[in-house]
């Protein structure tokens, strides 16, 4: 729900950022979901997550620009229909 908040609250701005700042802004979003899970977790008294729970952000932040490029080409193609 954070992240969801975040990101309707931010939507605009970040369309308009360049598609690197996109990436880290993406990372640093996933990065706070993690770290909220794991406050939670840590909240409920559950063993600690291990090291390579946090590698997930990492992959999400350098996945998102060929994705953008992606999902970008196939808006502007449905759109020229």
């Amino acid at each position: 729900m954070i992240m969801a908040f975040i990101l309707q609250r931010f939507r605009a701005r970040l369309r308009f950022f360049p598609l690197s700042q996109q990436a880290l802004a993406i990372g640093a979003l996933l990065l706070n979901d993690r770290i909220v899970a794991a406050a939670i977790h840590l909240a409920l008294g559950q063993p600690t997550l291990p090291w390579n729970y946090w590698w997930a952000p990492l992959p999400g932040a350098l996945l998102w620009p060929p994705l953008f490029l992606l999902l970008d080409a196939l808006r502007l193609g449905r759109r020229g229909d």
